[in-house]
């Protein structure tokens, strides 16, 4: 057969796969798709459809607009603590495409990726892409989904390359310690490793936690790329732009490796980008205090219903919800979406240690979340209740 075996063996989203399944209702209620409900900021729209009417349709260099590299350089001095210039930062098809370029770049086949885990699939797959290895360490929940070190330590070998580290994570919720990236960084730097820091979901954090970039600590700089986008923050998953920040060697031939793949992001989709930098950001906070209500209804809706429990989130829009006592979490969201016409993702869909649990995306109405919440209480009533029978 014409086809790379390697590629054979990737699984298919997740969430994909959830929102093609069937359901007895017609009014299903998706809390599986990790994206907001609300809509892109007007002067973000309005900004990129001047820039089509302005004449950008044509390519953009391989790195970006000078303008936008410019604009998220000035981002990451002022947010990030990452001292860093418009040479350093490189525009890509979403965060999604920074993953899989930079890994592309990074790895010989058999190297290996450490990845705590529970963890977004893309990562698995960005790595097979480029033919080589992930190795997960555990998020345990008997440590709320915190990193230890200890774990980190035993999975390094000499194989490993990288180490891929989420905060805030998908799907846990979880806003990193500042003594976890610590740790990270004295390992990478004790073994000569270079790390991936995906920081898409920086600005969504709740009660005055801080987002810490890896790349701001001590020796960090030069050994991090920093990843991250406009789809969450800013409502634009759609508009596919993401960037990473990279101060090193190596970014002098990422250029060979994207214009493989994409040649470049989309031209007016960048100057929208811009606008979404550099003008007003008011609505960020408006958006977080909407989450927060969501988040703050679903922790106490979920933990009301018997045999179904979970963690308040830190930051994302996501919930790791334990069905365990229920059933398989795959059956779990296969008679969810069935019977009461609420969609999840099974967590096992993220590795072992999201095996018995589900994963909510909050970012929906209040009203919408407490629909969903008095379907899942029915459902698991009629699981429990099969159970026992």
């Amino acid at each position: 057969m014409w086809i790379n075996k390697d590629m054979e063996k990737l699984q298919p989203s997740a969430v994909r796969k959830i929102l093609t399944m069937p359901s007895k209702r017609s009014d299903v209620i998706n809390l599986g798709l990790g994206q907001s409900i609300y809509p892109t900021p007007s002067n973000i729209v309005e900004a990129g459809k001047k820039a089509l009417d302005d004449g950008f349709t044509r390519y953009a260099p391989n790195a970006g607009l000078a303008v936008l590299r410019e604009a998220i350089a000035e981002k990451v001095k002022k947010e990030n603590g990452i001292n860093a210039t418009a040479n350093d930062v490189f525009v890509t098809v979403g965060a999604q495409e920074a993953l899989s370029s930079l890994f592309v770049l990074l790895l010989n086949p058999g190297d290996e990726v450490i990845i705590p885990e529970p963890c977004y699939s893309g990562y698995i797959s960005s790595i097979a892409v480029a033919r080589g290895v992930p190795v997960t360490v555990p998020l345990r929940a008997s440590n709320d989904r915190h990193l230890d070190p200890k774990d980190l330590e035993r999975a390094i070998s000499p194989k490993t390359r990288v180490i891929l580290f989420n905060t805030p994570n998908n799907p846990c919720g979880t806003v990193a310690h500042k003594e976890e990236l610590e740790a990270i960084a004295r390992f990478a730097i004790e073994h000569d490793l270079f790390v991936v820091t995906d920081e898409i979901y920086e600005k969504i954090i709740f009660d005055g936690r801080k987002h810490i970039s890896l790349a701001s600590l001590p020796g960090m700089a030069e050994r991090t790329a920093t990843i991250n986008g406009f789809s969450k923050s800013y409502c634009m998953t759609g508009w596919r732009v993401g960037y990473f920040v990279m101060q090193n060697k190596l970014k002098e031939h990422w250029a060979k490796v994207q214009q493989a793949l994409v040649s470049g992001a989309n031209t007016s989709a960048q100057v929208a980008c811009v606008e979404a930098l550099t003008g007003p950001q008011e609505f960020v906070q408006e958006y977080l205090g909407k989450y927060d209500e969501t988040r703050n209804i679903l922790y106490e809706g979920i933990n009301a219903i018997t045999g179904v429990s979970c963690l308040k989130p830190e930051g994302t829009f996501y919930a790791m919800v334990n069905v365990s006592e229920l059933g398989a979490d795959e059956d779990v969201a296969m008679h969810l979406v069935e019977n009461q016409g609420v969609r999840t993702i099974a967590a096992s869909n993220y590795g072992p240690n999201g095996e018995g649990y589900l994963r909510l995306c909050f970012a929906v109405e209040p009203e919408i979340i407490k629909q969903g919440i008095q379907r899942i209480a029915e459902g698991a009533q009629e699981l429990l209740a099969a159970k026992e029978k």
